[in-house]
């Protein structure tokens, strides 16, 4: 899920895929639920670089964690 708008509460941007080309940085582990168990079943990360979709940039997203590899640079 990517944003509407840089860093807005809305999360229906049209793209689906995020390709291995974006660069993405990790802001924080999330999860909808506040009062139940939280499985932090999403990853927040915000979206530093993609050639193929500018417009991108910028923009905050949530990744499901197992489709999430991190890397330390």
């Amino acid at each position: 899920m990517l944003n509407r708008e840089i860093d807005s509460g809305y999360w229906d941007y049209p793209l689906k895929e995020v390709s291995r080309e974006a660069e993405l940085a990790f802001i924080s582990f999330f999860d909808w639920d506040q009062l139940d168990y939280r499985d932090h079943r999403y990853v927040r990360v915000l979206v530093t670089e993609w050639a193929a979709q500018p417009k991108a940039v910028g923009k905050h997203a949530f990744i499901e964690s197992h489709y999430v590899r991190f890397a330390k640079e």
